[in-house]
């Protein structure tokens, strides 16, 4: 952690067995093999497991997400401030974080697997992970109306929010009033609330905007 290594990228003739194309990743140092992984090409939801087969919780002993909550820092006074947070309230800072074109905010706001999707998905196969720098935001306004919450148990919350939304490449029919469904998971007590899921996603990686807007 904290060193470049170099990374190569192969497209391998066998397929995974749930059919998705794969390809065997491996990381040098110096020349020197350090590591190497198989992993899923263009899956939305990141797959990889080590050459022989064996998942993360084969070797770690936890699954992926238990496994990458152990890295984070819960002294952070920015973790702490949203874990202090509702779920309507977690909302608001997403879509205020949207109005304001604010991807620190935006991205503390998603849990981590999603985090991890905005990785991976939509990548070229020729790169590691996926290297736009900025998230696309087709959102250049976006004011929030209402939040109805539609399911509620444990770990999970749903949400439906009224949007008044202004596109920057939509002509003004695209503008206006549009429904987003949320859903927020706790992933674990220390975090609080994060989103796990937004349907449609007008910020993201690969956003088709013509494919995922519909009225309400």
């Amino acid at each position: 952690m904290g060193k470049a290594v170099n990374a190569e990228i192969y497209k391998l003739e066998e397929k995974l067995p749930n059919g998705l194309d794969a390809r065997g990743v491996v990381l040098k140092d110096s020349g020197k093999i350090i590591g190497a992984y198989i992993e899923a090409e263009g899956a939305k939801i990141p797959f990889g497991c080590a050459l022989n087969g064996k998942s993360i919780k084969d070797i770690a002993g936890k699954g992926w997400e238990d496994w990458i909550l152990g890295s984070i820092n819960y002294d952070d006074e920015f973790e702490i401030l949203l874990s202090k947070l509702s779920p309507k309230d977690i909302i608001n800072e997403y879509f205020n974080a949207v109005d304001s074109n604010d991807e620190q905010i935006i991205f503390a706001t998603l849990t981590r697997r999603k985090l991890c999707e905005y990785l991976t998905m939509n990548k070229s196969p020729r790169d590691l992970i996926n290297e736009k720098g900025n998230i696309d935001n087709i959102v250049k306004k976006v004011k929030v109306l209402e939040i109805k919450e539609t399911n509620d148990d444990e770990n999970t919350k749903s949400f439906e929010v009224l949007a008044d939304f202004v596109f920057k490449k939509a002509n003004a029919k695209n503008n206006g009033e549009h429904k987003v469904y949320i859903t927020l998971r706790k992933e674990n007590e220390k975090l609080g609330w994060k989103i796990d899921n937004i349907e449609p996603n007008f910020v993201g990686y690969g956003v088709n905007f013509e494919n995922i807007l519909y009225n309400n």
